[in-house]
């Protein structure tokens, strides 16, 4: 079971990844130019980076507030089945909180911090330690 907690209003989140759709033009985090880096590619679980692009565009279509170039994601283990994904951005200040079932799997990347990084050409998702 995927819900998630709003700190702030700042939108929806869907468990139907990539599903949403709108007539309004988005100028950051374009679905057709989004890349990862080897790390993330080798080290973080599919699903786990669909939760995260997932987030991103639930930001931007359902929030009238400005999204940051910066998106910050980290993973956090609640207990045995729970994780939440800690979503942040610092300009405007936004927190939004995502729950998804705990897999072990999922061990490797708790507490590691990643970033979503848009410069209008193209967004790149990357592991902190790589930029």
């Amino acid at each position: 079971a995927i819900g998630t907690y709003k700190h702030q209003k700042s939108g929806i989140f869907s468990p139907n990844f990539g599903q949403f759709t709108t007539t309004r033009r988005k100028e950051m985090f374009e679905p057709q130019n989004r890349y990862v880096t080897c790390g993330i590619d080798q080290r973080l679980p599919q699903d786990l980076q669909r939760l995260i692009w997932t987030s991103v565009d639930a930001r931007i279509l359902f929030s009238d507030e400005k999204i940051d170039y910066l998106q910050v994601f980290t993973f956090k283990k609640l207990d045995r089945e729970i994780l939440a994904l800690h979503h942040e951005q610092e300009q405007p200040p936004m927190l939004n909180v995502h729950y998804t079932n705990y897999r072990p799997e999922y061990e490797e990347i708790i507490n590691e911090k990643i970033y979503v990084i848009d410069d209008v050409d193209h967004s790149t998702m990357l592991f902190a330690y790589e930029y």
